[in-house]
């Protein structure tokens, strides 16, 4: 076997990859976080991008973004989640990775193609602006999980809190256990299923797409927001409420007494489910 000029520029750029220094991303890192300026979230994701650009900064392993995510995993920093949405979009070759570390808020922010595999919990607005690609959660997310999300999906294997698909336009969203109150508010189009049960205000103020829930315990009546506009909302299967209206097929099964339950939606969460002023192992709130 010859080695070719494309094996040695290969092993070369293996080389640089493994043996990169992070002290420079870190430079680059600072003095980004001193950018922010009232700016919003993809401006700083843009300027981010910016900055590694700036910087000149080499195309990294899997395991260089592991250990630069470590170096900087005690930062209280708000969004520095939106930086390592930029390494992995500008400076990572391959389509999929995994994240070993908890509770870092935007992550996954204006994801193109990528699919990110996290092992742990994540902290608000994972997958903002998420335009494609797959944002894998194994554990719990916090607020506004999905929030303006275009396209792609994310699926979160544990449960959610509030706020869960606020804005989306686009995409799909998965939770496998639960999800708190407000979820689909104002929700232009797209897919939310939860497969556990959720709280209050659903679909409050939203214009389309489908929301559906699949935990026994929900009462559209009590649980849908009376600002919902149009769209839809199903119970696992059955479509219970479509623009603005309850179907005849669920207003019938209510007169045998399920629209009068009281359902106990919070009494059913397990301690696993995030709750207001839960604090991850970083410091912050979920």
């Amino acid at each position: 076997y010859l080695e070719t000029s494309k094996d040695k520029i290969d092993k070369k750029k293996f080389e640089i990859e493994e043996k990169y220094d992070s002290s420079e991303l870190l430079e680059c890192y600072d003095e980004w976080k001193g950018k922010e300026a009232n700016e919003g979230v993809q401006d700083l994701y843009q300027i981010a991008a910016k900055f590694l650009k700036k910087y000149k900064i080499p195309f990294l392993s899997e395991e260089g973004i592991n250990e630069f995510v470590e170096d900087i995993n005690l930062d209280r920093y708000y969004y520095k989640g939106l930086f390592f949405s930029a390494v992995i979009n500008e400076l990572y070759k391959d389509e999929k990775i995994h994240l070993y570390f908890n509770n870092s808020s935007c992550l996954g922010c204006c994801n193109g193609n990528k699919k990110i595999v996290v092992e742990g919990d994540c902290n608000r607005l994972t997958g903002e602006y998420m335009e494609s690609g797959e944002i894998i959660v194994n554990g719990d997310c916090g607020k506004w999980t999905g929030s303006d999300m275009k396209g792609g999906k994310i699926i979160v294997n544990g449960d959610c809190n509030d706020w869960t698909g606020e804005d989306m336009t686009g995409g799909e969203i998965i939770v496998k256990g639960n999800c708190r109150d407000k979820i689909g508010e104002h929700m232009k189009s797209g897919e939310i299923v939860v497969e556990g049960n959720c709280g209050y205000f659903i679909g409050h103020g939203m214009s389309g797409g489908k929301i559906k829930i699949c935990g026994d315990n929900f009462n559209p009546k009590e649980q849908i927001s009376k600002f919902a506009e149009k769209g839809e909302i199903y119970h696992k299967d059955k479509l219970v409420w479509k623009d603005g209206k309850f179907m005849e097929a669920y207003r019938a099964e209510g007169e045998d007494g399920l629209n009068d339950r009281t359902v106990p939606i919070f009494s059913l969460r397990e301690k696993s489910a995030p709750s207001e002023g839960r604090v991850c192992s970083s410091g912050e709130e979920i």
